[in-house]
């Protein structure tokens, strides 16, 4: 029986600890004050928060096995560890450690970005500091860059939609941090799509994966409803992928997502890489089924899993869509919604429990 450390407390995480509980593993829990692991009763649950992240991870690992899994599943707690000064993870575990090294190469956009410069993809990028963009790139989306080392700068949420020169001057105005801590990337056109892939790995090799499009997102760049991509196209996006990685030595560990938006298969550009559990990560459950327990305890020799679950398969988070739907309105969007209700194939994290209140919207919305 393995032993496991989950870090963060929120959805993903839990669904995560729960998923190795039901493996029969032992895991514990480390959860950030607030979340909603941090509300439940178990020996297996520590409640951390701000500073003390660190030390109580630290804490934890040293009273475990060396060869005990770490699984991040939180970008607070990735954020506080990749902060911290003197951090002994060589010695206390080598998958935290490797996983860490990862994020610290990939987790930045402006370099993620670099690598993919020049390589016949049409994109425009660039770091505030470095000057105003061109008029020809508006609209442009601003996102926060987090410099490791350094206080996080003003959120901006996932991305502000910038459309004139005036309007970024403004918006830079209201920033209180140096404008080093922001990129900025050509706004992808009206029709442009968004995947996402996401996958566990063992030094470099890929165990478990899978690709989705991302069909809602609320609020913008939070995943709300997912369905898996057509088999070509997920084969386009996993290449893209082993080309991505490929610009590094540094190679990925645990849980990878990438995400991207393309206006077709041959312009697909990488806009994050969240080196961490993602929020529809529980698909995979699904695809692979009991295998994924191999996967997730490293027993597979590092040999990639079987899928078991050979349909197409969905994803939806009720509230946030519930959240969505009572903003916008949108026929189109409430009509996706009813189909993924009818779909035995949509896993629904909440396990349908808003299903009512959704339908009862879903039906004003699309009158």
């Amino acid at each position: 029986m393995s032993k496991h450390v989950v870090l963060g407390g929120r959805v993903p995480g839990v669904e995560l600890w729960w998923a190795l509980r039901e493996f029969g593993e032992v895991a514990l829990l480390l959860a950030e004050r607030g979340s909603l692991g941090a509300k439940l009763s178990s020996e297996h649950v520590t409640v951390c928060d701000g500073p003390s992240v660190a030390s109580v991870v630290l804490r934890a690992l040293s009273q475990r096995d060396p060869s005990i899994r770490v699984h991040l599943a939180s970008e607070e707690i990735l954020r506080t560890l990749l902060t911290t000064e003197s951090w002994p993870l060589p010695e206390k575990n080598g998958t935290l450690h490797r996983q860490l090294e990862f994020a610290r190469r990939f987790s930045r956009k402006r370099e993620l970005y670099q690598m993919q410069t020049g390589k016949d993809m049409e994109h425009a990028w660039g770091v505030l500091s470095e000057g105003t963009p061109p008029s020809s790139s508006f609209p442009i989306m601003v996102k926060s860059d987090f410099d490791f080392g350094e206080e996080e700068p003003s959120h901006v949420g996932k991305g502000v939609i910038v459309y004139d020169k005036g309007a970024l001057k403004e918006l830079l105005a209201s920033l209180a941090v140096q404008t080093h801590n922001y990129v900025w990337q050509t706004a992808a056109p009206g029709d442009a799509k968004q995947y996402s892939y996401g996958g566990i790995y063992s030094r470099g090799q890929e165990l478990a994966s899978i690709c989705v499009e991302q069909l809602i997102q609320h609020p913008r760049g939070i995943s709300a409803y997912v369905r898996e991509a057509e088999p070509e196209l997920a084969d386009v996006v996993r290449n893209r992928v082993a080309e991505l990685f490929s610009c590094s030595d540094v190679k990925p560990e645990g849980f990878v997502e990438v995400e991207f938006v393309c206006s077709d298969s041959s312009r697909m550009w990488a806009i994050d890489c969240n080196c961490r559990v993602w929020g529809w990560w529980s698909i995979l459950k699904k695809a692979y089924g009991t295998n994924l327990h191999s996967v997730l305890t490293k027993r597979s020799t590092n040999q990639p899993a079987q899928r078991v679950q050979t349909d197409k398969l969905s994803w939806l988070n009720e509230p946030r869509l519930l959240a969505a739907i009572g903003k916008n309105r949108s026929p189109k969007t409430a009509g996706l919604l009813l189909r993924a209700f009818r779909d035995p194939r949509c896993h629904k994290v909440f396990e349908g429990r808003y299903k009512e209140l959704l339908w009862i919207l879903c039906r004003r919305a699309v009158g």
